[in-house]
C-alpha cells in the first residue's frame, strides 16, 4: 500500500489526537491514529508505535548562519532540522518536545523565534503554540488560553500571532453538527486572546496574511455525500468572512496557504478522490488557478512551506510508510533536492534564515 500524505480518516479516538481533520474511509484503527490517513488498521498501529523512535539526532550542532528548514515531527515528538544548502538538505539536529507532544504547524517571525503548534495523543496532553529562540531547545515562552486543537499559525509584521484552532476537538469528521473551528488571535506580547474569530465551517486548515493584513483560513466541512472546502477573507478586524469560491479542479480539498512575493494566494490542494496532490497559484483576484504544479502521489504538499522560490513539502512517500523533506522550484515546482533517508513522517514546515 501506498501511504499518501493526505487528511482523509484513520479514526482518531484520542480527543487531542484530532487536529488532522478530514474524510472517513470506514476503517477503524485499533490504536489511537492522529493523523486521520487512509491506512489499515495494522499500519495505523505500526505509525502510532514509532512515535518513540527518534530519526533526527537530538544533539543541537551549531548552525552558525545556515538557513534553517523545520519540519514538524507528530510522531517523533519533536521538530526535524536541516541546513538548506547548494548541494541539498543536511540533518542539523532537533527540537525535542517531550513525550506526547505532537507538532502540527511552524511559523518563523523575522527575529527568527519558530512558533510550533502542538497537540496531543492524549485527552489530557498539551493544546499550546511553544516559542523557541534559534538554537533554543527550550521554548521562551508558550500560547495556551483559547486553545483546544491548533492546526495553523500565521504572524503579522508586528508579531500578531493567529492560530487555527479546532473548537470541538475529539471529533472525527469535519461536520457542521460537530462543531466549527475558529482562529484565535494574540497581540504582540499578549498570552491571551485578544480576538476569536468563529464561524468556520467545519475543520480550519491553513492560516495567512496578505500584504495588507488581511486574514485567510482554508477549511474543510463535511456534507451528505459530498464536501465543501473553500477559503475565506478576512479584513483586518473583521470576524465575519467572505467565502473566495475558488476554482479547483478536480474537486477541491483544500490546506496550506501562503502569499507569494506577487501577492498570488498559492493554496495546496488533495483533489476531492484524494488522487492527485496539488498546488495552485491564483493571482490577485482571481479565483482561477494561474498555474498548476502536480506529482499525483508522489509529493505531499498539503502543509508545505513556501520561501522566496522555493517550496519545502514531502518530495516522496517510500515504503514502508516513510517519507522526505524535499526542495522544490517555485514557481516551476521541479524538484530541486530531497532528504536521504526519508524520515517517518512529516507536517508543518517553515524556514528559518538569519
Amino acid at each position: 500500500m501506498m501511504l499518501r500524505y493526505l487528511v482523509p480518516a484513520c479514526i482518531a479516538l484520542a480527543a487531542a489526537a484530532l487536529f488532522f481533520a478530514g474524510r472517513t474511509t470506514g476503517a477503524t484503527a485499533a490504536r489511537p491514529c492522529a493523523l486521520d490517513m487512509p491506512l489499515r488498521p495494522a499500519d495505523c498501529a505500526r505509525l502510532v508505535d514509532a512515535r518513540g523512535r527518534d530519526t533526527e539526532t537530538s544533539a543541537r550542532p551549531a548552525t552558525g548562519s545556515a538557513i534553517l528548514l523545520y519540519a514538524a515531527e507528530p510522531f517523533q515528538s519533536q521538530v526535524a532540522e536541516f541546513a538548506i544548502g547548494p548541494k541539498g538538505l543536511s540533518p542539523a539536529g532537533a527540537i525535542p518536545l517531550g513525550t506526547g507532544a505532537a507538532p502540527t504547524a511552524l511559523a518563523v517571525d523575522r527575529a527568527q523565534h519558530l512558533y510550533v503548534a502542538v497537540s496531543s495523543f492524549s485527552a489530557t496532553g498539551p493544546q499550546e503554540v511553544r516559542v523557541f529562540a534559534r538554537g533554543a531547545s527550550h521554548p521562551a515562552r508558550t500560547y495556551r488560553a483559547g486553545l483546544t486543537g491548533p492546526v495553523g499559525v500565521a504572524l503579522s509584521p508586528g508579531n500578531t500571532l493567529y492560530v487555527a484552532n479546532l473548537a470541538t476537538p475529539g471529533a472525527p469528521q469535519c461536520t457542521a453538527s460537530q462543531g466549527n473551528g475558529n482562529v484565535v488571535e494574540y497581540a504582540a506580547g499578549s498570552l491571551k486572546p485578544t480576538a476569536v474569530v468563529t464561524g468556520i465551517p467545519g475543520c480550519p486548515r491553513g492560516v495567512a496574511l496578505d500584504a495588507n493584513s488581511n486574514l485567510y483560513v482554508s477549511y474543510s466541512l463535511l456534507l451528505p455525500g459530498s464536501e465543501d472546502s473553500d477559503v475565506l477573507e478576512y479584513s483586518p478586524g473583521s470576524t465575519t468572512g467572505t467565502p473566495l469560491h475558488l476554482h479547483v479542479p478536480s474537486g477541491a480539498n483544500l490546506y496550506s496557504l501562503a502569499f507569494d512575493a506577487r501577492g498570488n494566494l498559492v493554496v495546496a490542494n488533495s483533489t476531492e478522490d484524494d488522487s492527485l496532490n496539488q498546488i495552485l497559484i491564483y493571482p490577485p483576484g482571481s479565483r482561477t488557478p494561474s498555474r498548476t504544479i502536480q506529482y499525483g502521489g508522489y509529493w505531499g504538499p498539503e502543509w508545505f512551506a513556501l520561501w522566496n522560490d522555493r517550496i519545502f513539502a514531502p518530495a516522496y512517500i517510500a515504503e514502508p510508510l516513510s517519507m522526505a523533506a524535499g526542495e522544490f522550484a517555485y514557481p516551476s515546482g521541479r524538484q530541486l533536492a530531497a532528504q536521504n533517508p526519508p524520515g517517518l513522517y512529516y507536517y508543518g514546515f517553515a524556514v528559518g534564515s538569519p
